[in-house]
């Protein structure tokens, strides 16, 4: 061939295959168009919808099912696993979402390849700004979503598929649905009240009209969804039936206007969040003066409700509990949970059994509302330990409140039987008579009680009606497997062969006090107090019994306990949302709860709250006043004052060897912390001076407690003064002198509370008015600037962590790092040289001094308004409770307020108000995190120069709810940054996530941690719990750098421990991590070893003591399915490393020493390390009494500052001998305590302790009359107080001499023969005690002792033991009360042949009737 040819071939198939390559091209690109086409136009619309229920996804798939458009569906997890550049439009539900990196870059990356996006309800900024679909369809959207409906939705399809997928469909118009109005069980909607009462009249002619209003309004009121609608229509009928004439309400802010019209009785609602921002809703809730109750949808199934102790937790608890408590939203009752339906979807359903109880509840408070003063039944429960103790509430004189209560109902009209006693100290006395509690082990004063005390008896067959009425079978069969038959062995007697019951009251008219039974049975290692925190039993058929007494026998209409606080909602059962089957539950039922409840002590208040049902009624702690400084304190002071100014050396010298003489005979070494033997052959450096000094400035400027507070009972003028000075704080004082060009002032500290006190003193009498300052034109110019001209706060932005948050640099020195925060600030050309304190006798004298600077100015007049506002609501608080009672049993609304001390929180006064808690997703707060970054910076620099430069391995820190709730979560905070974490909050304030410190930027250990929970934060705070477990989890897989990672250590060795104990690998590896324990099996709300604790004779070697704390506090806590879990061996394996154990202080009304659960937490946590690795961990207090002033103080000095301000202090002791028996006791309390701690931690009570307390307290040492005092005000406070001292020496932790002994027994055996036998524990029931007290007598050769002894033996006795045999009481079995009920009901039945004879009679009195009308 030739070559010419050749290439013409060639050429030919080039050609070719160019047309080929075109044509291939073409063929891609018009395959790759009409592919392009097709996902573009031709292709069903697709559309996702992420984390949607099944009834919101139903409504859309019911709404596109004739539609060509693809609907899909994924739960939350589908932002992680959806293919999402394959949809036009995803919807994401945005409520709670907290989006990860990751997640954002896939929803950025799937936008950029087309697809929109559209979040709903989101929470966050930056869900929110993953909105994609363009602004201006934006708003379309919104409102068919906002008309909804089938057709809405299926327009809304139309209109993205048009506008955003480019189809060519016909887009319908929104159909406009009613956004406010009446609705009722059918479909119809009604625009306004009038056309909704025009179809009840139709719907129910006979209708009485005074019939209770309540209206039905909430999140969860629409009447479109059908398939959710049951529980609503539920609740209508069961009010309906109830009587009431129920306004269903549906609309956002156009509801308030017509719950107004309304103007209901009781409003139902169905909460998440708040009702109107800010405090609209608190205002017109306040308008309204209703209760408004609650009626809680659950986002699970009854099934997994009932298993999850928890109850509700996280930002759903936030939303529905939380947030509404805000408002003064009351007794959060589940009604609803979320089940299948017939067609497989998941649906709001009734919970017929929980509406029950909810609607019983509503209707007593609307009957309560309805009732006259003088019908009204109500009871009164106080709390009062066995036998002849005093009657106990926290911060409370209990007996003058409770009779100046009752007072007040006698005279608004309540039937008091004219029988009120004419005096508090009457009504005492009728109480130790009527209304104690008994000592299992009294049982000669049980008998004596019988006979003099007319208890009520309620017979045992009746009490079985009660019981079988109220419990359900599985508790029934609980209950009399731990108690026995019915009616039980204890409260019980014999009547006519047959067995009763025995209930303590005290019947006045309608109106019956009574003291709360003891929860527990008085079995060793419990409380007899009665447990007071909880037990994981049903409890005693006596306790049981006198609230069904309450509830069916008195038939009461409301329950009011009285005081911080009783036991009832500690016992058994879920946190929250709780079931029939929990105990507070099963007691309160269906019955209105009203609780006085003290300011400080919001913790407890919320379980309250939250588990009773209760309407809490805020009241105040006590009055406050300044310690001062007495005896040789005082005596000190001085001498370092004239160290300060002499000048000859020889006197200086011997001027500074009398202070150290005076400060070894004080034994304030122990206070700061020196060695007990450094001053022993030298005198105190410089250095140690100065330290005293301030201690004495600090002991003298403490603020203490100035007697009790008592509901009704006005403040003196002194006590307001001195309380509102304390209220200005360390930061107004600061603020003042800086006015005042004393900021700078070197000697400040002698006078700066002098200052304070006199300001206040003159602006409460007049003198320091603001129109004596300053002249009009002044007051003008100094006016703040408008509300316009005022920065806009900005929306804080997603994911800012911890890092954000003004961390000091790593070298800086820690004492640096701990300034207070924020100081006073002065202008820059502010004179502040002044020295001496500042004086003035005149408005015009102390203008003079104020500093020509408008913004100090501007400062002084707020000053001047908090001083005043202070002291009005102080000077109100004592009215306004007993108001608050009074409007709480007329079921009116009581506001909400925030709750803390006077000093720390002034906000919380007045009281008389429902105290709420903060939000736990929003903890810790970013200043929280500041503050528990210094507190931990200061805790590790003061163990480093305790311990020679090392950092503590392992701190085991406290959980208290009260204290997380002042604190803002300052605790959580601690625990994050020993292990070198941080918080991440989202633009709401809410912590959704934690993240790593780097190693250069922590610049120290990770510190290991041990977590001991109390129930009152477990229950308020289940994610910060789960929290805190993540960054556990998190820090034991770190690798360690520079620095040790001692949580990583903590681990492995844990988990090497736990397989040579025999765990399985998986146990080992699970478990290694775990950090957080607090009661087992989550059973209930403290420890459990107080009991255990005060019965010194049930134990001999603490060993025994810290065993029971570690069974008792072995619970893991990490998330459901780790709640309150035990596996032995666990706590002791992780508290190993233990060098430190912290507690949080935030409260000015208790310290150590006075407070019990303060050894108990952090004394056996303590304890059981000692016992456990041989360590005895030091101590420290979290410090955050004075707000912008944390600060760590160790455990000794924290509990000798105590002892010093209050418990040997001589103003203090006379201002509580100004009070009543409650006073009395709390001395005895402290003393008891003070023991507590010796148990604990023998190293935190030195023997001059108890010296000490024995001269304050036996000897009189400062000429007070302590016996005389005791004997008039409480003889058994000082009974029990000799008794708890003895018990001391006798377990060997007082050396006391024989002498102290000798006078202690003398004492306590004349108080018991001329007053009889307290019959606490400690008098009655220690045989061990009774053998030692009488080894301690003087020689029975004196017949004034033999007499002594006698007289004390005989009263012992009949206190212990009764004239004549007990009758033997047998139970009866429930067989026996079924065929009693059955008898009964056959005596009941009708006789036909009487049913015959009735007629026959009703017939002719109906004909004679009507031949008598016709004839007239």
């Amino acid at each position: 061939m030739s070559q010419q040819t050749k290439s013409s071939k060639r050429k030919q198939v080039n050609n070719t295959m160019k047309k080929l390559a075109v044509s291939m091209v073409l063929l891609l690109l018009a395959f790759g168009g009409g592919m392009w086409a097709y996902y573009e136009y031709l292709r069903p619309f697709r559309v996702a919808m992420i984390g949607f229920s099944d009834s919101e996804f139903a409504n859309w798939e019911n709404a596109l099912r004739e539609t060509p458009y693809s609907l899909h569906r994924y739960d939350d997890s589908g932002i992680d696993t959806a293919p999402l550049p394959n949809y036009n439009l995803v919807f994401i539900r945005g409520q709670g979402l907290n989006l990860s990196n990751e997640q954002v870059a896939r929803i950025q990356k799937a936008t950029a390849r087309g697809t929109h996006f559209y979040v709903r309800t989101a929470t966050n900024a930056l869900s929110e700004q993953q909105t994609s679909v363009p602004p201006e369809h934006r708003e379309r959207i919104a409102e068919y979503l906002k008309h909804g409906g089938e057709e809405n939705l299926l327009g809304l399809a139309h209109y993205a598929a048009h506008h955003l997928g480019g189809r060519e469909v016909a887009v319908p118009e929104v159909v406009p649905k009613p956004q406010f109005g009446f609705f009722h069980l059918g479909s119809e909607v009604f625009a306004t009240q009038a056309e909704f009462e025009e179809y009840l009249a139709q719907s129910a002619p006979h209708a009485p009209q005074d019939q209770p209003k309540v209206v039905l309004f909430g999140s969860f009121m629409d009447p479109q969804d059908q398939l959710n609608r049951a529980p609503v229509d539920a609740i209508i009928r069961s009010l309906e039936a109830g009587g009431a004439k129920v306004y269903p309400i549906f609309g956002r802010e156009e509801a308030f206007a017509l719950i107004r019209q309304v103007q209901p009785d009781l409003l139902l609602t169905f909460p998440h969040g708040r009702l109107s921002y800010g405090d609209e809703g608190v205002k017109f809730l306040s308008e309204l003066n209703c209760p408004i109750v609650s009626a809680l949808p659950l986002l699970g199934s009854r099934e997994t409700w009932l298993a999850d102790e928890r109850g509700m937790e996280g930002g759903f608890m936030g939303q529905s509990i939380t947030a509404p408590e805000l408002d003064g939203i009351i007794e959060p009752l589940v009604v609803s949970s979320m089940e299948a339906n017939e067609r497989g979807l998941t649906v709001r359903t009734p919970m017929e059994d929980q509406i029950a109880a909810r609607v019983r509840l509503a209707l007593n408070w609307m009957k309560l509302r309805k009732k006259s003063n003088a019908q009204k039944r109500v009871v009164i429960v106080y709390y009062k330990s066995p036998g002849n103790s005093a009657l106990s509430a926290g911060g409370l004189e209990v007996v003058p409140a409770l009779w100046n209560t009752l007072k007040q109902l006698e005279r608004e009209g309540y039937d008091l039987g004219g029988a009120l006693p004419e005096t508090p100290d009457e009504l005492f006395a009728l109480i130790q008579t009527r209304g104690k509690t008994l000592g299992q082990w009294a049982l000669g004063s049980f008998e004596k009680f019988l006979n003099e005390a007319e208890p009520e008896l309620v017979p045992a067959q009746r009490y079985a009606e009660w019981f079988q009425k109220t419990l359900s079978p599985k508790r029934q069969q609980e209950t009399i497997a731990r108690w026995g038959k019915l009616p039980g062995d204890r409260m019980v007697t014999s009547v006519d062969g047959q067995p009763h019951l025995v209930i303590s009251r005290i019947q006045l008219g309608n109106v019956v006090i009574m003291p709360q039974p003891t929860v527990g049975g008085g079995d060793a290692n419990e409380d007899e107090i009665s447990s007071i925190h909880g037990t994981d039993q049903a409890v005693p058929h006596f306790y049981l019994g006198a609230y069904l007494w309450a509830r069916y026998g008195f038939q009461a209409d409301a329950i009011m306990h009285f005081g911080t606080h009783g036991s009832l909602e500690f016992t058994y059962g879920k946190s929250n949302s709780l079931s029939r089957d929990c105990w507070p539950q099963i007691l309160m039922g269906d019955i209105p709860h009203i609780y006085p409840y003290v300011i400080n002590n919001v913790g407890e208040a919320l379980v309250a709250k939250r588990r009773s049902n209760a309407v809490i009624v805020s009241h105040l702690t006590p009055p406050f006043m300044e310690a001062g400084l007495y005896g040789d304190l005082s005596l000190l002071h001085d001498k370092i004052h004239d160290w300060e100014q002499v000048e000859d050396p020889l006197l200086r010298e011997e001027t500074l060897r009398s202070v150290t003489q005076l400060v070894n005979e004080l034994n304030l070494a122990e206070d700061l912390g020196l060695p007990s033997d450094a001053l022993a052959d030298r005198m105190l450096t410089e250095k140690e001076l100065t330290a005293v000094h301030n201690y004495i400035h600090q002991l003298k400027d403490q603020s203490v407690t100035d007697g009790l507070h008592v509901i009704g009972r006005q403040l003196s003028a002194t006590q307001i003064q001195q309380t509102t000075t304390a209220m200005l704080g360390e930061q107004g004082v600061d603020q003042l002198l800086a006015i005042l060009g004393r900021a700078a002032s070197a000697d400040a500290s002698e006078y700066r509370q002098e200052v304070a006190a006199q300001f206040v003193q003159d602006v409460l009498s007049g003198e320091l008015h603001k129109e004596k300052l300053f002249t009009p034109e002044e007051l003008a110019a100094l006016q703040p600037p408008p509300e316009a001209a005022r920065p806009k706060p900005q929306h804080s932005p997603d994911g800012k962590s911890g890092a954000t948050q003004t961390k000091p640099a790593a070298n800086k020195p820690p004492a640096e790092q701990l300034k207070a925060e924020p100081e006073a600030t002065l202008p820059a050309d502010a004179t502040t040289n002044a020295t001496g304190p500042a004086k003035w006798q005149t408005a015009a004298q102390f203008k003079s001094l104020v500093l020509r600077d408008a913004e100090l100015q501007r400062q002084l007049l707020n000053l001047i308004q908090q001083v005043q506002e202070n002291a009005e609501n102080l000077k109100q608080s004592p009215e306004v409770e007993l108001a608050a009672i009074l409007h709480a049993l007329d079921a009116q609304y009581i506001a909400p307020s925030s709750g803390g001390d006077p000093l720390g929180n002034p906000a919380a006064v007045p009281t008389g108000k429902n105290l709420y808690s903060i939000n736990a997703e929003q903890t810790p707060t970013p200043e929280a995190w500041r503050v528990g970054m210094k507190l931990t910076d200061q805790l590790l620099e003061t163990h480093r120069a305790r311990h020679e430069g090392q950092f503590p391995r392992q701190v085991a820190i406290s959980l208290w709810g009260s204290e997380f709730i002042r604190g803002k979560g300052t605790a959580i905070a601690q625990i994050l940054y020993l292990m070198g974490m941080r918080p991440v909050w989202n633009s709401r304030g809410v912590v959704y996530d934690i993240e790593v410190i780097p190693d250069d930027e922590l610049a120290r250990p990770r510190v290991d941690v041990l977590v001991q929970t109390s129930g009152q934060f477990r229950d308020a705070a289940a994610s910060r719990i789960a929290l805190i477990d993540k960054a556990v989890q998190i820090v034991s897989k770190l690798e360690e750098g520079e620095f040790p990672n001692f949580v990583r250590r903590g681990t492995e060795e844990t988990e090497r421990t736990l397989k040579a104990q025999g765990a399985s690998p998986k146990d080992a590896r699970e478990f290694a991590t775990a950090r957080i324990f607090g009661s087992a099996a989550n059973s209930s709300y403290g420890t459990q070893i107080m009991g255990l604790v005060e019965r010194g004779d049930s134990w001999e070697d603490p060993q025994e003591v810290a065993s029971q704390y570690i069974k008792n506090m072995s619970g893991v806590y990490r998330d459901g399915g780790r709640w309150g879990t035990v596996l032995p061996g666990l706590l002791e394996a992780q508290m190993q490393g233990v060098d430190a154990v912290v507690h949080p202080r935030s409260s000015n009304t208790w310290g150590p020493l006075s407070l019990d659960h303060v050894y108990e937490f952090m004394g056996g946590i303590t304890l059981a390390v000692r016992e456990t690795t041989g360590n005895d961990p030091d101590g420290y207090f979290s410090d955050l009494r004075q707000p912008g002033r944390a600060k760590v103080t160790t455990s000794v000095a924290a509990i000798r500052e105590e002892a010093r301000t209050s418990l040997w202090n001589p103003k203090f002791i006379q201002s509580m001998q100004r009070e009543g028996p409650s006073a009395a006791a709390s001395f005895t309390e402290t003393v008891r305590n003070m023991y507590g701690w010796n148990v604990m931690q023998p190293s935190a009570i030195s023997q001059d302790m108890w010296n000490e307390t024995y001269q304050v307290y036996v000897e009189d040492k400062h000429d007070l009359n302590m016996r005389d005092y005791f004997e008039e005000k409480n003889p058994y406070a000082l009974q029990d107080l000799t008794a708890v001292m003895l018990e001391t020496a006798r377990k060997g932790y007082w050396e006391a001499d024989s002498q102290q002994l000798e006078q202690l027994a003398k004492l306590h055996t004349e108080l018991v023969a001329e007053f009889g036998a307290a019959c606490s524990y400690e008098t009655c029931g220690n045989g061990k005690f009774h053998e030692f007290l009488q080894q301690q007598l003087p020689s029975p050769s004196d017949p004034n002792n033999v007499q002594a002894l006698g007289d004390y033996q005989l009263a012992l006795s009949a206190a212990l033991q009764p004239s004549q045999t007990a009758p033997d009481v047998q139970g009866i079995e429930m067989n026996e009360v079924e065929q009693e009920l059955a008898k009964v009901e056959e005596n009941t039945e009708s006789n036909p042949i009487e049913v015959v004879w009735l007629s026959l009679a009703l017939v002719f009195a109906c004909v004679a009737g009507g031949l008598w009308k016709k004839a007239s």
